[in-house]
């Protein structure tokens, strides 16, 4: 098991079983905490100042390049690439040690999932309202957005569903294929949300 701190600690702990114990072994990383963290053979941690860490299967950490300022709160890997989410809703894609692309979505982003191999949802959060935007993983460009009514607090896609967790205690489940119908079928323009909004209410009933 691999925890990433915050303060005052900071750094990576590992904790291994042994018996019916568990040994930690602590990881310094510096004096940014650590905000975020993905991966398994090979962990990605994001910290408050903008930088990422790898750490490698051999258990030692190494600075990747910085690519923002803004501190990391979320971030997923795919087989090719590194979608991370910031504090200030700047949504970047890292591919081959290079910037993607970057974009902005105006409030601070919370989670993020990858739908397919071609987009991915990143939620944000404003401190009244909630957002979900479907992005296109090559480009950036947003392909729909998604007004909600409370916080999204997790996402998840699965066998061809994806599932949103809200803190009032609701799930909305849409079907990934009757989801991507509604978005091709929805007109564009600048009424493109609320439409599309009154597309998915209508899914829930």
């Amino acid at each position: 098991i691999a925890l990433g701190l915050g303060r005052p600690r900071g750094g990576l702990l590992h904790l291994k079983p042994d018996g019916d114990q568990l040994i930690d072994t602590h990881l310094d990383l510096g004096d940014s905490p650590v905000c975020c963290g993905t991966g398994q053979s090979e962990i990605l941690l994001g910290h408050i100042d903008g930088g990422i860490t790898g750490i490698n299967i051999d258990g030692k950490p190494e600075p990747l390049p910085s690519i923002t300022k803004e501190t990391i709160e979320c971030m997923v890997k795919d087989a090719s690439r590194l979608l991370i989410g910031t504090s200030e809703g700047s949504a970047i894609c890292y591919d081959n040690e290079n910037i993607s692309w970057s974009i902005d979505l105006e409030a601070e982003i919370e989670n993020i999932c990858i739908s397919n191999r071609e987009r991915a949802w990143f939620s944000t959060w404003s401190g009244r309202s909630g957002l979900i935007s479907l992005l296109d993983s090559d480009s950036g460009e947003i392909i729909t957005h998604l007004t909600l009514s409370a916080r999204l607090r997790d996402i998840a896609v699965h066998e061809g569903f994806t599932v949103i967790g809200m803190d009032d205690g609701r799930l909305l489940v849409f079907e990934n294929e009757m989801l991507a119908r509604r978005i091709d079928s929805a007109p564009t323009g600048a009424n493109n949300r609320s439409d599309l909004r009154d597309r998915l209410r209508a899914l829930r009933k």
